[in-house]
């Protein structure tokens, strides 16, 4: 399940009829590129909550990272095909680099989905952990 459709990508691109340039982008190809990124999405989430996600709420921020996320390979797709390549690893993705630093804050726990269900798991707080003293023998003294 993408997290984001064909249409709502194509709507990040104002203006721009990316299937008429020439070696274009397909219908199809918007659409594989929104189950990737879902998938990427899901590896990031899949150690705290069930995924895929289903809650609202929390669908519309994975449906906006999945935006960014998709957003930024066509544009990387349109750049290859218009720009210079000597001047191609300059372009600032800022898009992108939100979305991972919104997934990793999702990972370490700093941000969270505030109506999707988390995944119990054995955590530190429900071990049990016992602090001992190293023994020290003695040589002259029986001590058992």
């Amino acid at each position: 399940m993408a997290y984001c459709s064909e249409d709502e990508v194509r709507r990040e691109f104002k203006n721009i009829n990316w299937v008429t340039i020439p070696g274009g982008i397909t219908a199809d190809t918007i659409t594989e590129w929104t189950e990737q990124e879902s998938a990427f999405i899901d590896s990031y989430l899949g150690a705290t909550y069930l995924i895929p996600v289903n809650a609202p709420q929390s669908l519309l921020s994975l449906k906006k990272i999945c935006i960014f996320l998709t957003s930024s390979r066509v544009k990387k797709a349109l750049q290859v095909k218009n720009i210079d390549p000597v001047t191609q690893n300059q372009v600032n993705d800022l898009e992108y680099n939100a979305a991972i630093k919104y997934l990793e804050g999702l990972k370490d726990g700093s941000i969270i989905l505030p109506d999707a269900p988390r995944i119990e798991i054995a955590s530190s707080n429900q071990k049990v952990f016992h602090n001992m003293v190293p023994p020290i023998f003695n040589k002259d003294k029986v001590q058992w």
